[in-house]
């Protein structure tokens, strides 16, 4: 939050900044289309958290 309302941006979080406002224009253009994935039928939860064996069957 800090550097979203900071206008000064160091050479550290420049190119974080430079991604974000690549992706915001792309979401306001509707280039892209966000679309809510419940974390049960996100394919990649598997490799980031413990979840029983039960939901891969």
């Amino acid at each position: 939050m800090k550097k979203a309302t900071n206008p000064d941006i160091n050479q550290r979080t420049k190119h974080i900044m430079a991604h974000y406002h690549f992706t915001s224009k792309r979401i306001i253009s509707i280039d892209i289309h966000l679309q809510f994935v419940s974390s049960i039928e996100q394919n990649t939860d598997f490799f980031t958290k413990p979840l029983g064996i039960s939901l891969f069957q």
